[in-house]
């Protein structure tokens, strides 16, 4: 047994050591480098995509660093390889827990002749079903192909020895794109903020079952959470990095009046009256209108406080 908390000691610590060791590159400022796989409110899980081998040291070998980083911003997304600066000590977790200090996105590169950038190629990655419910999935590479005008997406998880290669094709036309097993997380965003969303009410088509789940309404659910602040009048764009749905639609919550706003294809107006604001976007996806049969609907809730 001692010899055993011996090991695990050593394993913690050379894990500690390796976090604070893991720097930028190529000049960029110094701290965590890794890929945003996943988002949850102003939090972000950064994986290294770094192979240490710690198994001389009795410690874990083909082992990737992984570190939830709260206080992380709002202009990031998943699939974006960041480089995050540290804002006090790391808990020795896996994934690890810190605070960010800040959050800067490297620039993603899109090769010659790809539609997508390698972030939108690795996030839409991330969502497929053999991937979206690993805890800690590291992306290996990204690679594009312009012969077959796809990505592979190489990822793995730590202590893995294999890689699982998702190949996502180069091209944003509904009819290539797929849902998941779990209701897809849009992106809304303007010019200066990508708003924090949470997932709402729900009813999901997993394969085998299909699951509905219900949450209370976005004031209440968000009465507590920080606001995103939002200019009068700002285009605000949605985004879903999935099949698009084929209805979409807005609410908003102020004073504890709920109005109904017009989409404008895939974005809207912010409100021209400051205030605070509680969002509801409604999405369905239709495999027959008609009939309205649907393969799934999902709502999403944010909180937006509205500056002049």
């Amino acid at each position: 047994m001692m010899r055993y908390w011996k090991i695990a000691a050593i394993t913690i610590i050379i894990m500690l050591i390796a976090a604070c060791g893991n720097h930028a590159e190529n000049g960029q400022t110094t701290g965590f480098v890794g890929y945003i796989v996943k988002k949850e409110g102003d939090r972000i899980l950064v994986v290294s995509d770094k192979e240490q081998d710690f198994s001389a040291n009795g410690g874990a070998s083909h082992y990737y660093e992984a570190i939830w980083f709260s206080n992380a911003g709002k202009s990031n997304s998943v699939g974006d390889r960041v480089v995050v600066r540290v804002d006090g000590g790391i808990n020795a977790s896996y994934p690890g827990q810190g605070r960010a200090r800040s959050v800067k996105v490297i620039r993603s590169a899109k090769p010659e002749g790809a539609k997508l950038t390698e972030a939108e190629a690795i996030r839409r990655a991330l969502i497929s079903p053999e991937i979206v419910d690993v805890i800690a999935p590291v992306v290996k590479s990204a690679e594009f192909d312009a012969s077959s005008r796809e990505w592979r997406i190489a990822i793995t998880s730590s202590g893995d020895v294999n890689a699982m290669v998702v190949k996502v094709a180069d091209i944003g036309e509904e009819k290539n794109l797929k849902l998941g097993i779990k209701p897809p997380i849009p992106v809304i965003r303007s010019e200066d903020v990508s708003l924090t969303i949470y997932q709402s009410s729900y009813c999901w088509d997993k394969g085998t079952v299909g699951e509905c789940r219900d949450y209370v309404a976005p004031a209440e659910m968000l009465k507590e959470k920080a606001k995103d602040r939002v200019k009068a009048g700002a285009k605000m764009i949605v985004r879903f990095d999935s099949k698009p749905p084929t209805e979409v639609y807005l609410s908003l919550s102020h004073d504890g009046v709920i109005t109904q706003y017009d989409m404008d294809g895939d974005s809207f107006l912010a409100p021209k009256e400051p205030g605070i604001y509680y969002g509801s976007i409604s999405a369905t996806w239709l495999v027959d209108k008609e009939k309205r049969v649907s393969e799934g609907s999902s709502s999403y809730a944010f909180a937006i406080e509205v500056t002049e």
